[in-house]
């Protein structure tokens, strides 16, 4: 009859655990390295997709456009550090998403990211505004170390 040894059994896990998250963290650098090759292969072809320079707080789009938009490391390394250009980028990205659209932000507050105390503040009052509207919101890891903000338009 076997006996339980938790002391292995936790190691066990541990290791198990360890395996996981680097096989997340690989598939979502597969992913990233995927979606980057065909954004290149778009702009590179003569009939690709179309690309719009603009500023984020005034976007050229017409209202409930899109059904997803996602920043990386912009909206959070650029216009955070000013609350009004901050709030309204959002606000903008908002706009132009149909009902049930999502948009993301990364990386969010926390993790590998060390962000200033205006920056920190700023997060905060985006999600005070997301609340005084009761738009819905969620914060979820993404990897080991870093987490997204997660805004749906309802």
């Amino acid at each position: 009859q076997p006996t339980e040894n938790p002391n292995l059994l936790g190691r066990i896990g541990n290791f198990l655990k360890e395996r996981i998250i680097d096989l997340e963290m690989h598939l979502q650098k597969f992913q990233s390295e995927r979606t980057y090759k065909k954004f290149l292969e778009d702009i590179n072809s003569n009939g690709g997709g179309s690309y719009v320079a603009a500023y984020a707080e005034n976007l050229p789009f017409k209202d409930n456009i899109a059904d997803f938009c996602y920043s990386i490391e912009c909206l959070t390394a650029f216009t955070i550090n000013n609350k009004e250009a901050f709030i309204q980028s959002v606000s903008e990205a908002m706009r132009i998403l149909k009902p049930n659209g999502e948009l993301q932000l990364y990386p969010w507050l926390g993790g590998r990211i060390r962000w200033t105390g205006p920056q920190k503040k700023n997060g905060k009052a985006l999600l005070q505004y997301l609340q005084s509207r009761k738009i819905d919101y969620r914060i979820d890891s993404v990897d080991v170390d870093s987490t997204r903000l997660r805004i749906i338009k309802t």
